[in-house]
This record gives C-alpha cells, sequence and structure tokens, in this order.
C-alpha cells in the first residue's frame, strides 16, 4: 500500500490567495461541527463559545485576523485561535497541540486521470462486482456500522458526528450506500458547503466480507460525480495521519486510502491560544 506515502511534511501550507478554500472558516462549518454551542458570527469568520462560566471560558475562533475578545470572559479566560490563513505576525499568541495535515482533491471532468493505478484498478474492479449504488438514510448508517470495519469503540462517537450534521442542515448531507444482492456494503457520508463550493467527507465505513469488491472506491467515485454535478471545485477527504502513528484506531489505513486519489495535502501548524486572568474575580452567591 506504499505506507511511505503517509508523510507528515507538508505538500503547502495554507497560504493567502490559495486555490484551495478554507472550509473551517464558513458558516456551514460552524453549524456542522458546533450546533449546540453559541457562535458568535465576525466579518471574518466565527468564534465558537467551547466552554463558559463564571471562573473560566475558553473560546475558539476561526478568523483570518486576529479575534477580538470575548464579552463575557471567565476569571480564566482561555482562547484558541485558528486562523484562516498562516500570517507573519502574531504578538501575543503562543502555539500549542498538535501540527495536521488535511487530504484536499480538486474537481475537473477528467477527474479518473489524477488517480494513482491502484484506485484506477480498484474501481474497475466495483464495476464488474455486480455492486449497486443508491441514496441512502441514517438507518442504513447504523446498520452497516453493526458489522463494518469501523472499530466498536468508535462506532458511537462516529455516529454521533452524523448527528449532530443532520441536526443542523440535513438539505446539505448526501448518505452513499453500496449494496449487493440488495445488502448494504459500503457507506460513505458528505457534506455539500455552498459558500466555499466543497464537499467534506464525514465518515464512511464498509462491510470486511466484500472488501474485494472495492465499494468505497465506487463510492467516492460517485461522491466526485455529484460535487462536479453541483458546480464544486474541491473535495476534502479530512485529516491525514502521518506513518509514524500506531495502533487500530489511528485512522491510518484511510489516510493510506486517501493518497490513492492523488490528494494534495495541506499542513495546519499548531493552534494558536492566549490565556488571561480577568482583574475582578467572579462573585458567589
Amino acid at each position: 500500500m506504499e505506507p511511505d506515502r503517509l508523510r507528515f511534511a507538508a505538500d503547502q501550507c495554507p497560504l493567502p490567495n490559495s486555490g484551495i478554500p478554507s472550509l473551517h472558516h464558513t458558516k456551514w462549518y460552524a453549524n456542522g461541527h458546533y450546533p449546540h454551542n453559541r457562535i458568535r458570527y465576525d466579518y471574518d469568520g466565527q468564534t465558537i463559545t467551547v466552554f463558559e462560566n463564571r471562573f473560566i471560558s475558553w473560546h475558539r475562533s476561526f478568523t483570518a485576523t486576529a479575534p477580538q475578545p470575548a464579552a463575557n470572559p471567565g476569571y480564566i479566560a482561555i482562547h484558541e485561535w485558528i486562523p484562516k490563513y498562516q500570517l507573519k505576525n502574531t504578538s501575543g499568541w503562543f502555539r500549542f497541540g498538535r501540527e495536521y495535515t488535511v487530504a484536499y482533491a480538486t474537481l475537473h471532468p477528467d477527474y479518473r486521470n489524477d488517480w494513482r493505478q491502484q484506485a484506477k484498478r480498484h474501481l474497475k474492479a466495483f464495476l464488474r462486482s455486480g455492486c449497486t449504488l443508491r441514496s441512502g438514510s441514517k438507518a442504513d448508517v447504523e446498520l452497516l456500522y453493526k458489522t463494518s470495519q469501523v472499530p466498536k469503540s468508535l462506532q458511537e462517537a462516529m455516529l454521533k458526528v452524523l448527528d449532530r450534521q443532520l441536526l443542523a442542515h440535513p438539505e446539505t448531507i448526501d448518505i452513499l450506500v453500496a449494496e449487493k444482492n440488495q445488502i448494504p456494503v459500503a457507506c460513505l457520508v458528505s457534506g455539500n458547503c455552498d459558500e466555499a463550493k466543497m464537499s467534506e467527507y464525514i465518515i464512511g465505513a464498509f462491510h470486511p466480507n466484500y472488501k474485494k469488491d472495492n465499494p468505497m472506491v465506487g463510492l467516492v467515485d460517485w461522491w466526485y460525480q455529484k460535487s462536479i454535478a453541483r458546480g464544486y471545485a474541491t473535495l476534502t477527504f479530512g485529516h491525514m495521519e502521518p506513518k509514524t502513528t500506531k495502533g487500530p484506531l489511528s485512522g491510518n489505513g484511510y489516510s493510506v486510502f486517501k493518497t490513492h486519489f492523488n490528494v494534495t495535502r495541506i499542513w495546519f501548524p499548531k493552534n494558536h491560544w492566549r490565556i488571561r486572568l480577568n482583574h475582578k474575580r467572579p462573585t458567589t452567591t
């Protein structure tokens, strides 16, 4: 599977005038990933209230420029900032956390020409397999996950991700299902952001007994087609794990899978942080 393709180094870093827009800084992303949080929309992004009480507050900002302080910070005020682009001057902020890489693919009518030979072979195998494709429902995903390759310890968390997206904007969510002999064998759930003209991979799974039919490749191909029909310019497959990541829950296998589609890796440095103590302590009653 050529694991050396899983390099932690960047193909490129998000910079101004990038051909790939930032999905994180759209209202669609904020609504779908933080449906239960309070969101303050600014002219260049938004700030999410992650946690807040009188003693401690934590706000996360997705903005192009340094965000304004929160309106009602706690005694200990934590502010996390994910800039839209990498800036030279971020005085007053320190970096902390994990660097990560996100996989993107550019859309055009001849997209299959960009794929690696392995993906092309797997697509041919899928087309010969007798599998069919259809739009599905949350019930299809729940049923498939019970017998899928996804570790049981992660299944509940993955389905909650789908729940958040369906709660926020169900009309933008596609549930794509591959089946054989009327049995669901794989699913791919994508979210469609008109604001960025980009479709995001949300969750997916396949039944191990049908791995040789390559249903996930067939679903990815359909995802490409549907996104092009919408007039979108880009797909995002989500995070890429480096080859040094170990353990069955690392997502390493899925990261290798992404590389078959000639993705572009965008590297995101550590997030920016600022911690302040307010002079006036909160009072208790």
